[in-house]
């Protein structure tokens, strides 16, 4: 466990090294008498709020320069988009 640094030098984050990546680790307080399914409901809400997947599946493969930029533009061009249209 390694102390981060940034707004709460205080808080531990519980630290995994893959390919000299570190990947913070979701962490889920389970409380005595909890039931199961609760305690995996806000596990995968913690998982899905700190976007571990979509990072997981984005480094999968990898995407060149090229490819990097062109998928950014294209998401800017979608959220101008977005933004302009009247609702």
């Amino acid at each position: 466990m390694r102390r981060r640094q940034g707004k709460c030098a205080l808080e531990v984050v519980q630290l995994a090294k893959r390919c000299d990546i570190l990947i913070p680790m979701s962490e889920v307080r389970i409380n005595p008498g909890d039931q199961f399914e609760l305690a995996l409901k806000r596990f995968n809400r913690k998982v899905q709020q700190d976007g571990i997947l979509s990072e997981a599946r984005r480094r999968a493969h990898y995407e060149s320069p090229q490819a990097r930029r062109k998928r950014k533009a294209a998401a800017q061009r979608r959220k101008q988009r977005r933004t302009r249209q009247p609702r």
